[in-house]
């Protein structure tokens, strides 16, 4: 893999430590070759429904792509469909059975695949007790204070970090066994002398669970050019992440109880930071467009040699918080039945590193006939647009029930 034609330096955002690679580099996104074409891939992050992460297939099916061209081209788009999906991660329908406890917010990474909504309606109980009653898992007081306390805007903050992603990452789930590598085939298209063309199919089982479509240039420069212009938003220099958000409340005297539960938060491990540019309130919910917009960056260090991979890695980081801008507003309204996305697609405009902090652009101009659309685009600091992504997914909604706890 070649270094891209316009090193990234000046787009800012800053260096993660030189010796901390990145573990979407090391693991996630570190395929093993088979044969000519042929690869296998392990999975890093394993949902609480046992099932497969789309985000991460997605991102392996471009490495294994990737691998298949010449070092002078370049991947411009990319177009993928899921032939086979499982259920979304529950507690979607906020009922919990009651052998199976829905994840703790303070349970590992591997398993936080907690529901938004699930969580947004246990803001709306009245009561610890109802809370408690309702979910024996979140009886623990650091999740079950009720709102208008301190302690409920962590539970708020969870939410909105981690938790609201929680949409995309389930939309994504595929019915695949996580026991069980991926292999991914590669089809050598076309080879041209300008454009080249992939087809890559992933493989569980002898039978297929994801295909995609994947087309990569050489450069060729263009006095066309233009772009739209970039949010006016604050740096993310100025937005606290998840764990100073946490150090800030630990400073509280009132929260001393709940310096466990808070530390436990604080130490979950997730292959990417996020900072929100404009949080959500409780009192905003009900007034909210499908918009959303937040800073994000891989953890860890990749560097600027390698433009294919951190195309990859933009990949992988495209699904976190997408399909579930199409709830925003309708999430107090209805509550989610199923969601599972159909389809995803990326175009590459400009060299970036997915190291450094890039603003995601999120809107889903339509809904309807149980289906969402959503639009983004990842912004350089300095005001490129790198990457533009569209998706669509199936979301089945019910509304709330008002006489059920959850």
């Amino acid at each position: 893999m070649s270094p891209p034609q316009d090193p990234e330096d000046e787009q800012g955002g800053g260096d993660p430590p030189r010796d901390l690679r990145s573990v979407l580099v090391t693991s996630v996104l570190n395929l093993e070759p088979l044969d000519e074409d042929l690869f296998r891939g392990t999975h890093y992050w394993v949902p609480s429904t046992q099932r497969l992460f789309g985000g991460q297939i997605v991102g392996q099916a471009l490495v294994a792509a990737a691998k298949s061209v010449s070092e002078d081209v370049h991947v411009h788009s990319l177009h993928c469909y899921f032939v086979r999906t499982g259920k979304p991660t529950l507690p979607y329908s906020g009922q919990t059975a009651a052998h199976q406890a829905p994840p703790s917010l303070g349970s590992s990474s591997k398993n936080t695949g907690v529901s938004c909504h699930f969580l947004l309606q246990c803001m709306k109980m009245k009561s610890e007790s109802e809370v408690a009653q309702s979910c024996p898992t979140l009886r623990d007081p650091m999740y079950c204070s009720p709102p208008g306390s301190s302690v409920h805007g962590i539970f708020q903050a969870r939410v909105l970090e981690w938790g609201a992603i929680a949409f995309s990452k389930n939309s994504f789930i595929l019915k695949g066994d996580p026991k069980v590598p991926v292999l991914y085939q590669v089809e050598r298209t076309r080879t041209g002398a300008s454009f080249s063309v992939r087809f890559v199919k992933a493989v569980q089982h002898g039978r297929p669970i994801f295909i995609c479509q994947a087309s990569f240039q050489k450069a060729q420069p263009s006095p066309m050019q233009h772009q739209f212009s970039m949010p006016a938003v604050p740096p993310p220099e100025e937005l606290l992440n998840h764990k100073a958000l946490i150090d800030q409340c630990l400073r509280d005297p009132k929260l001393q109880k709940y310096q466990v539960g808070l530390n436990r938060i604080a130490a979950q491990e997730v292959p990417i930071e996020i900072k929100l540019v404009n949080p959500t309130t409780p009192c905003k919910l009900k007034k909210m467009e499908p918009k959303q917009m937040f800073w994000v960056r891989a953890r860890g260090h990749i560097g600027e040699g390698d433009m294919k991979m951190h195309c990859c890695v933009a990949a992988y980081i495209s699904d976190f918080a997408f399909l579930g801008t199409a709830i925003l507003p309708h999430r107090w309204q209805y509550k989610v039945d199923f969601m599972v996305s159909l389809d995803h697609s990326m175009w590459f405009h400009a060299p970036f590193r997915a190291d450094h902090w890039m603003l995601y652009e999120c809107e889903s101009p339509w809904a309807g006939s149980s289906r969402g659309l959503v639009h983004g685009r990842l912004w350089r600091q300095d005001g490129v647009l790198a990457v533009s992504c569209a998706q669509e997914g199936v979301i089945r909604v019910k509304p709330w029930d008002s006489t059920s706890k959850l």
